[in-house]
């Protein structure tokens, strides 16, 4: 895969972003899934999908998220860092 996103998908991450900062994580999260399937796992959309899915409280996908950016892209320090934060994230008990 190369590094640079196509100018349409690069538009939806920056739509993305945009949608992030202003709370709206459910848009985020659409525009991203807007980006062409084989750019879904480039870094810069793991690391605005890890966000998307902090801001709604999902700490397993982030930690499944970081396990990917550290393995795929360890010299990215995002995915670290990611990692260390959502290892320590409270986690909803099972129902029942």
């Amino acid at each position: 895969m190369g590094n640079a996103l196509s100018d349409s998908d690069a538009k939806h991450l920056l739509a993305a972003e945009g949608w992030l900062e202003l709370g709206d994580y459910e848009t985020a999260n659409a525009e991203l899934d807007e980006i062409t399937p084989l750019f879904r796992a480039h870094p810069e959309v793991l690391e605005v999908r890890y966000n998307v899915f902090a801001l709604a409280n999902k700490w397993d996908a982030c930690l499944a998220i970081a396990e990917t950016l550290t393995e795929q892209f360890p010299k990215r320090v995002f995915g670290w860092v990611g990692l260390a934060d959502s290892m320590h994230r409270p986690r909803l008990a099972p129902a029942g």
